[in-house]
Order: C-alpha cells, then structure tokens, then sequence
C-alpha cells in the first residue's frame, strides 16, 4: 500500500469516527435519558414548592393584614373608651353619647355581664338599647339561646330598677311633685319642667299637652307605672310625677329613654 493510499484511509476514519460522535450527541444514550428527566423532574418540585411557598406568605399577609386592621380598630376604640363622651356601637357602629347606650364587659368565662350603671372595671362593649342589636352582640359572643335570654330578662329589671332608683332620689332631695294638678300649675306658671307619666295612664298627657296646643317646653316621658311606682311614695297611688332638679331629671330622661327603647 502506498502513501497516498495509506493518507487516504487515515482520513476516512477520522470522518468515521467524527459522524459517530455527532450521532451520539443527537441520539442520548439510555443514562442519559434517565438522568434529564429526573433533572426535569426536581425542577418541576421545585416550582410546585415555589408556588406553594408563594400561595402560603400570600394567605400569611392577608390573615396578618386583616388582625393588623383588627388591632387597628381596638385600638381606635381604647382611645373612644378613655378620651371622649362618645361610643360606638358595636352592632351598628353608629356613634352616641356613652350615656344613651348600653355597656357590657367580658366575664372571665368568656361571656358578656351587662353594666347598666356603666361602673364595671375593664374595657367596655357598647350597643344601642334595642333587643335586636343585644341579642346580635350576645350571639357574636357565643352565648347560648338560655343564656341570652338570661341576660336580657336580666337587662331588664337593672334598666328598670336604675329608672326607679332615679325618682326615688328626685323625691328623698325634694326635687319632685306628684299629681297632675301639680303638673298642670307649674305648667301655667310657664315653668319646663320635666314630667314623668305612668306607662299604664290613659288621658293624661292629652290634658297636659293637648294636640295642636302650645306645649311651652313641656317635655313628657313614660315611666314604669303601678305597685312599681306607687312604692316610692310608700303605696300611694302616683300617676304623674313633677321632676324639678336639673341634675336628676337629666339622669331620669336619660334612663327612661333606655328602657322605653329596651322594653318597648
């Protein structure tokens, strides 16, 4: 063989051997296969774990946005509870001097107590005198049908009571009259006072203040009537009440609102 012959066999194996390469680098070997899907695999794990990652701080932020607002608004109503004469409902969340509304505080177990007095130490729930928004209040608190009916039979007899225990010390101080001659004269001396109508009168207010009349500022209120009220004066029986002090006809009008609203 000669020199040329042998230069011409030398480079036609290395073409060989070069088209083998290039058919190796297109067709993968077995191992090879095996080992890009399961490079594609973990990649895949690896995104779903991304996402899932994501979704979780997503739900995170939001659940830590919506106790931030939570935290947000407490504190807003810490601040109502100490600096201003206003509360806020926390049924409707309409704003009403604390005076008009109806205070609760959270017992140990969980439940709610009422604070008719507004005297409980801790912080205080407000609603309006209703039993509708009570009721709400209570259920949101998880209180049992028993249980709310408890307390609103309760809430009851204390709006009641504070009521009577506000007559009764218009009369010990003297600030009051009683009967409705006495009414009807400080009425024509031009006076304002505040007067208190038995709930079960029938035809009184109609003498005190006729339809149509000019009432002068003579502002009527409806009070618990019967053995209730005869007991302040000691069983007589007492109709309509002249109240004539000014700071406990404030508190009068102001409990006799409640518990109209409350019982009626």
């Amino acid at each position: 063989m000669s020199a040329a012959e042998g230069a011409q066999r030398g480079s036609a194996a290395a073409t060989d051997r070069k088209r083998q390469k290039g058919r190796r680098g297109v067709n993968p070997s077995r191992s090879q296969l095996k080992s890009n899907a399961a490079e594609l695999s973990t990649g895949k794990s690896a995104a779903t774990d991304l996402q899932a990652g994501m979704v979780a701080t997503t739900e995170s932020q939001v659940g830590s946005a919506k106790k931030g607002v939570e935290r947000a608004a407490s504190r807003t109503d810490d601040r109502e509870e100490r600096d201003s004469p206003w509360r806020r409902c926390a049924i409707t969340r309409n704003r009403r001097p604390k005076e008009q509304l109806l205070r609760f505080v959270v017992a140990p177990t969980g439940g709610l107590v009422e604070d008719v007095a507004a005297r409980l130490p801790g912080r205080g729930i407000h609603v309006l005198p209703d039993r509708k928004r009570v009721t709400a209040l209570l259920t949101r608190h998880k209180m049992g049908r028993e249980s709310i009916e408890v307390v609103l039979e309760r809430l009851a007899r204390g709006l009641e009571q504070r009521l009577l225990d506000g007559i009764g010390l218009a009369r010990r101080t003297g600030g009051c009259r009683v009967g409705l001659r006495e009414a009807e004269e400080w009425i024509r001396r031009g006076a304002k006072p505040l007067i208190l109508l038995a709930e079960d009168a029938e035809g009184v207010q109609e003498r005190l203040a006729p339809p149509g009349a000019e009432q002068g500022g003579v502002e009527i209120v409806r009070v618990p009537g019967g053995e209730r009220l005869d007991a302040l004066w000691s069983g007589r029986p007492v109709v309509v009440v002249v109240v004539l002090h000014a700071g406990v006809g404030a508190r009068i009008r102001v409990d006799a609102a409640r518990w109209w609203s409350f019982t009626h």
